[in-house]
């Protein structure tokens, strides 16, 4: 709450204690219409358009972009899970024939392996009683050899009743079936970009850029607002003072008609001078008409602007005054088109550079935790970490022609900058030079409405002393008149001209408002 505010908060609960309602609710309304200047006006018109509102929307669209490619730098954590319920048995059959020859080798030779190693066990212990005395004389006790004899018999039997027992069992097909109807598992994974060639980097800078070029343009939208915004104020000034001169031409004509009335009656005048005046009266009355018109819509208007009713808008008084420009203020590198177009060439440069950055290689870490089983089986937590690696050496020329698009786009975007560089300066000397125009007819118009003013006493007094006729009069009336609105009409074009100045100066805001 401002300081206007807060006295007009004070005065009120004091007519409340006192009872002076009636002055309550008129008192309000004065120091209200004092509020609403030119600034106020422009305020509400920024708040309020919805252009402005979606250009900053795009803002902070681009400036999330920009967040979303940092973001791309976090880990990602994620959770793959299945469940698998089967209606029938798995079964699996495979023809295995053609390995039933080699196991029935085996088992035709297996007898007599066993046989050979029996004699090569009797062979060991022949060499090593050769060599022992006591080695020789127990085996050739008859109870060691009877025993060694019964051994030997013993094995050739259990051999050969195994191989007999194994020849033929070998299948000609193997058959493997599953009895597990419910299956699961979970896979826990998580994985991070560690290197991204450069590119996440020069991504995020280029939506960083954009945003900014956003923001300008934001600038710009709203400078548009200030000047139709100011104009439409200024409009309203011009037809409250032309409703001014109106009136004050008919307080002219009124004295005039009392005038003529009384010479009349003593035959110095006739009715035709009458009628001549009552012709200006409602030639007065139609341009009036035409200019409360005009005053509704400018009400309308405003209020749609700003979004103030129309009840306050009226209880505004605008005045029309002449508008100084100190031209040394002038910083054309700050207009906002001229930063938009540097912010969309360095968007474009880190665009450039993540073309580039294609042709390096990618690197991420990843770590997977897994997790499954059946009915039947059961799988112990598996966990593993790593380090992946992406490089894309040839993909058939597609980076390259990305890389030659970007380096036109930033070629074009350049010449677009140089190109409104140039033409900010020779806008700036256009409107520089309206501007002086504009302020040198304002002058020229304030001297011929003070001539004017002087040529309507004069035929004043040669009509009083019969020197001048009634049309003579209303002439210097009309011209007058006439004069005084060009005047206003000037005065309200050189605060257009003032206007774009400031604009092709780069300093057309708040602060510079007049």
């Amino acid at each position: 709450m401002n300081e206007h505010s807060l006295i007009i908060l004070h005065i009120s609960r004091i007519m409340k204690k006192k009872g002076l309602w009636f002055l309550l609710v008129l008192l309000p309304m004065k120091l209200f219409a004092q509020e609403l200047d030119r600034n106020f006006f422009v305020e509400k018109a920024l708040e309020r358009n919805y252009e402005i509102k979606i250009q900053k929307n795009k803002v902070k669209d681009a400036q999330i972009d920009s967040k979303k490619a940092k973001a791309m730098y976090i880990p990602k954590v994620g959770l793959s899970s299945a469940y698998l319920y089967t209606l029938n048995s798995l079964s699996m059959e495979r023809d295995i024939s053609e390995y039933q020859d080699g196991f029935n080798h085996l088992i035709e030779n297996g007898g007599e392996a066993i046989n050979g190693v029996m004699d090569g066990y009797q062979q060991y212990l022949q060499g090593a009683a050769a060599k022992d005395p006591n080695l020789a004389a127990a085996l050739a006790d008859p109870s060691t050899q009877a025993l060694m004899g019964h051994t030997q018999g013993y094995f050739s039997q259990v051999g050969g009743e195994l191989m007999g027992s194994l020849s033929g069992m070998f299948p000609s097909t193997l058959s493997l079936a599953l009895n597990d109807q419910h299956l699961w598992f979970y896979d826990l994974h998580a994985d991070m970009i560690i290197f991204s060639g450069g590119k996440i980097p020069a991504l995020s800078k280029a939506a960083h850029e954009k945003s900014m070029a956003l923001e300008a343009m934001v600038e710009k939208k709203e400078i548009d607002v200030i000047k139709e915004t100011l104009d439409y104020y200024d409009r309203l000034a011009v037809v409250n003072q032309s409703l001014q001169v109106l009136a004050d031409s008919r307080k002219r004509l009124d004295k005039q008609t009392e005038f003529a009335q009384k010479a009349v009656e003593v035959g110095l005048a006739t009715s035709y001078d009458l009628n001549k005046i009552k012709i200006a009266e409602q030639e007065i009355k139609a341009k009036e008409i035409e200019l409360k018109g005009s005053q509704s819509l400018l009400y309308a208007k405003l209020q749609q602007l700003t979004g103030i009713p129309v009840e306050e808008i009226r209880q505004v008084q605008p005045k029309l005054e002449l508008w100084w420009v100190n031209i040394d203020e002038t910083n054309t590198s700050a207009r906002p088109e001229i930063r938009a177009l540097d912010h969309s060439v360095m968007a474009l440069e880190h665009k450039h550079h993540s073309e580039k950055a294609e042709y390096l290689p990618k690197a991420k870490a990843f770590a997977h935790v897994m997790h499954g089983g059946s009915d039947l089986t059961k799988i112990e937590p598996f966990a593993f970490v790593g380090v992946g690696l992406k490089w894309e050496i040839f993909d058939g020329t597609v980076r390259k022609k990305d890389i030659q698009k970007s380096q036109l786009e930033l070629e074009n975007m350049q010449a677009q900058k140089m190109h409104a560089e140039e033409m900010v300066a020779l806008d700036l000397e256009k409107k520089y030079m309206e501007w002086q125009v504009s302020t040198q007819l304002v002058d020229l118009q304030e001297e011929k409405a003070e001539d004017a003013k002087e040529a309507l006493v004069i035929r004043k007094r040669e009509l009083e002393n019969g020197l001048a006729d009634t049309n003579q009069l209303l002439e210097a009336v009309t011209d007058f008149e006439n004069a005084r609105l060009d005047k206003i009409q000037t005065l309200h074009r050189q605060r257009v001209a003032a206007a774009s100045l400031l604009e092709a100066m780069g300093t057309l805001d708040a602060d510079h408002l007049q």
